[in-house]
């Protein structure tokens, strides 16, 4: 049986490690951090990729397979933050349901906790 899929609103904000100061020079592409096949989350598509502001809050979605039943609560999300031209590494953020909004039977939105960014960690923004 082929389900709808699952829209995963995702907002956060990028900050450095130490001092955390709010980053906004980053990009990042967020998708499900669950890798099992049989998952419900299992990746189906990516929605733009997640560009910071002035105060380091971004915004973006991803799409899973889904299930027959409510959208529910992924354990994480993955954010890979461009670091190089087209190098990418990955933040893999835990959520916990406190995190998490409905907004239908199909769309949830979370709200992350911050990405710590290594302090020394250069970043890469394609974007002008």
């Amino acid at each position: 049986m082929e389900h709808a899929g699952w829209k995963i609103h995702v907002q956060g904000f990028f900050v450095r490690a130490v001092t955390r100061a709010p980053i906004r020079e980053c990009e990042a592409i967020i998708e499900s951090g669950i890798r099992e096949e049989t998952s419900p989350f299992t990746l189906l598509a990516v929605g733009p990729i997640a560009h910071a502001e002035a105060d380091g809050t971004f915004e973006s979605w991803f799409v899973t397979i889904g299930d027959d039943g409510p959208v529910s609560v992924p354990k994480s999300v993955s954010a890979f933050v461009r670091v190089g031209k087209e190098e990418w590494k990955e933040h893999i953020q835990e959520v916990e349901p406190a995190d998490a909004r409905s907004l239908s039977e199909s769309e949830l939105l979370i709200r992350l906790k911050p990405i710590e960014i290594g302090q020394d960690q250069a970043l890469y923004v394609g974007r002008t």
